[in-house]
């Protein structure tokens, strides 16, 4: 749509003048005088204007001019073949309105404001204008157009722009690395500009062609596309410096915006297409965007690529770093795309139900959500995703961070990286996913994997949440892997579940781990919870050393485990048994004897552990059976770092500092 806005400008300041610097002209007999004054004025400033014939009715209240021509240096040049303005009249002191203004033969070429490595051409044989009021005369202090641009757009009221049939073309680079675009546009309608705000518009259709080389060669076409309250200002103040700092404040961009049926087809075979898209309340705050900073590092990286170099890692830290500014600059209430679908030559073909952004504000991104992903290899094999959602995204953060790993990429191995990582987002929701797996018939399944937390950038979560439910073919595993190892003989398609909890209670202090559970089916099930005490605030703090010292003061105050052999431990028995050649049941008394006899002697020591160990031995001996503890410190308190490094360096350590008791389960 932003070629869209260039046509109003375009129409906006040719029917109320020439170029960047208007054109005064009053409803009187002194319009030629008037118009060769101008001229005149424009070429003392170094641009080129000149005029043909001049026909002015003053009954009729009618003025023409033809061969409009407006060229600045460097900055481009607008041919009009006729301006044509009818019902002329002067509503008030400073203003000249018009009842109808039509402007023939339209041609504006030049470099783009944002993109001066890129040439643009926009043709318009006709451009209808009705109800039109605007400055008689706009004089600002700048040398610079885009000032004047914006003090013209601001004073200028049109009821409706018309626009029939309209052309753009743009083009960049040499020889291997040019590109060259041209857009047919249908008829094109603008209805109540006043002060920079336009209430609709509406494109019937565009069409799309891309050339240059055969390594770009595409085409593509759009159907309608419709925009409702959108304001220009906040876009052109970015090319104003001045008035770009000046505007603090968000403003509406659009007010909503909805393209359809967009097809694309590029040489190489791949095709792209989506049903509907639509964004809603985009907002700006001009002051936010860095732009000279993305314009420097953007046309320094594009005369590379022009070399066919690649960027320093700086140069791109640089560009992801501007880049996340400009995301802070920016609202969004929402966006989706209905009906995506892609494929490759030879490759996959993806379809994608729809992908929906929530709210964007203050940098964050509530709700990332991909709804009904469906896929075919080119081999025939399919893939399948329900839903995927990222919930709390940081996209400048995250920008910022890449832009750190470009600069020093050991970054992405050092372990604090997984604490900057949390900050990113708040949550990760994924369901319905089947995929292929090698040397398996049938597919993998997870029916449910989500986590979600709360944590300050770049600090321990005081929130946890973990589940995952799925399920897959066992020939698909590496022997000896530990999943293998945990999957029953037997079984060709195994199960698992995962729950994982934690909270902070900034009342008493504590963090409580519940549920921690975990099941294979015809394995085993894993039961847990936990319990930390004197869990200070600053244990959550992004200071790393306010983190480490609050963690050092935390305690453990209980843990409990229960673990239920559904049928694992007799499977690996049989297995031993096999390879031994004695029977299961010999193998099953043989462990149970060593371990009373390597954990008797605690029991001498300490009367109070023989039940744990009585229980234990009665678990290697009874099949199918369930051992559930429960972990206390002996003394007062027992802190954490402790048993962190007891349990690092010497795990039997512990026993001389926990009390553990025989829980009763059902």
């Amino acid at each position: 749509m932003r070629k869209t806005f260039l046509v109003a400008l375009a129409a906006l300041l040719l029917a109320g003048g020439a170029g960047y610097f208007g054109l005064i002209f009053y409803a009187d007999y002194e319009a030629r005088r008037q118009i060769d004054t101008l001229i005149a004025s424009l070429a003392a400033d170094g641009v080129t204007a000149r005029h043909g014939d001049v026909d002015f009715d003053v009954f009729d209240r009618r003025l023409e001019v033809k061969d409009i021509s407006v060229e600045a240096p460097g900055q481009g040049a607008v041919r009009i073949a006729l301006l044509a303005a009818r019902g002329l009249d002067q509503p008030a002191a400073g203003l000249v309105a018009a009842r109808d203004v039509e402007i023939r033969n339209l041609e504006a070429e030049g470099p783009l404001p944002l993109a001066p490595k890129v040439h643009g051409r926009f043709v318009a044989p006709l451009v209808s204008l009705t109800d039109f009021v605007g400055p008689a005369q706009v004089a600002v202090a700048s040398p610079q157009p885009w000032p004047l641009v914006l003090a013209i757009v601001e004073a200028t009221r049109i009821g409706r722009i018309d626009i029939p049939a309209s052309t753009t073309a743009t083009v960049t680079g040499e020889a291997a690395t040019r590109v060259e675009t041209d857009a047919t546009y249908g008829p094109m309608t603008l209805e109540r500009f006043e002060g920079g705000k336009i209430a609709h518009i509406g494109v019937d259709s565009t069409k799309l062609q891309i050339g240059g080389t055969s390594a770009v060669a595409a085409q593509g076409e759009m159907g309608a596309v419709v925009a409702e309250n959108i304001d220009i200002v906040p876009l052109l103040a970015l090319l104003d410096p001045e008035r770009r700092r000046r505007e603090t404040d968000f403003r509406i961009v659009y007010g909503s915006l909805r393209a359809q049926d967009y097809h694309f087809h590029a040489d190489n075979g791949t095709t792209e297409r989506w049903a509907v898209m639509s964004v809603r309340d985009v907002a700006l705050q001009p002051s936010g965007v860095p732009a000279e900073e993305l314009f420097t590092i953007g046309q320094r990286i594009s005369d590379m690529a022009a070399q066919g170099r690649e960027p320093a890692p700086q140069q791109v830290a640089e560009l992801l770093t501007g880049i996340a500014g400009a995301y802070d600059a920016l609202r969004i209430g929402s966006a989706s795309f209905e009906g995506l679908e892609t494929k490759e030559k030879d490759g996959p073909t993806v379809a994608v139900r729809s992908i929906a952004l929530g709210k964007l504000d203050e940098g964050r991104l509530d709700l990332l959500a991909v709804e009904g992903l469906t896929g075919k290899e080119a081999d025939g094999t399919v893939f399948r995703l329900d839903r995927l959602a990222l919930g709390g995204l940081h996209p400048g953060n995250t920008l910022r961070f890449a832009a750190q790993v470009a600069t020093s990429p050991a970054l992405a191995r050092d372990p604090s990286t997984l604490m900057a990582l949390i900050g990113m987002f708040a949550s990760v929701e994924l369901s319905g996913l089947e995929a292929p797996v090698p040397g398996a018939a049938e597919p993998a399944r997870l029916d449910t994997l989500s986590l979600s937390w709360d944590a300050a950038a770049g600090a321990v979560p005081t929130r946890l949440a973990f589940k995952l439910r799925g399920s897959g073919p066992t020939a698909g595993l590496p022997p000896g892997s530990p999943m293998a190892l945990i999957v029953p003989e037997g079984i060709s398609r195994a199960s698992l579940s995962v729950d994982v909890a934690a909270r902070w209670n900034p009342g008493d202090k504590a963090v409580i781990v519940e549920p921690v559970y975990a099941e294979m089916s015809d394995s085993f099930a894993l039961h847990g919870a936990a319990r930390l005490g004197n869990v200070e605030a600053a244990a959550f703090s992004p200071d790393p050393t306010a983190a480490l010292g609050a963690a050092m003061a935390a305690n453990v105050d209980m843990v409990q485990l229960t673990l239920t052999d559904s049928g694992l431990y007799d499977q690996k028995l049989a297995e031993a048994a096999r390879e031994q050649g004695v029977p299961p049941e010999m193998l099953r008394q043989l462990f149970a004897g060593f371990a009373e006899m390597l954990l008797g002697p605690m029991a001498g020591d300490r009367p109070d552990l023989d039940p744990a160990v009585q229980a234990f031995v009665g678990f290697l001996q009874k099949p199918m059976s369930t051992l559930s503890l429960r972990i206390t410190p002996r003394a007062q308190t027992l802190p954490l770092l402790t048993a962190v490094e007891a349990l690092r360096n010497d795990p039997a350590s512990l026993i001389d500092a926990v009390n553990v008791q025989v829980v009763d389960t059902p």
